[in-house]
């Protein structure tokens, strides 16, 4: 799979079509490489737990 945005772990620079400003450099992940085949996962952010979930409808939702 071809990522679109800089991936500094392997010192590539790429485009950035993320929509920010053209200084951002964003890490573009698809869904499937957070989630898997699960259908929720909890993230750690700063000692606190988010829980990232795929809705019925197919949409993304973070809650804390």
């Amino acid at each position: 799979m071809h990522s679109e945005l800089a991936d500094r772990d392997n010192g590539h620079q790429q485009e950035d079509r993320s929509g920010g400003c053209a200084s951002c450099r964003c890490r573009r992940l698809h869904s499937r490489q957070l989630l898997g085949n699960r259908r929720k996962i909890i993230i750690e952010h700063h000692g606190e737990e988010y829980i990232l979930c795929i809705t019925s409808k197919g949409k993304l939702i973070l809650t804390k």
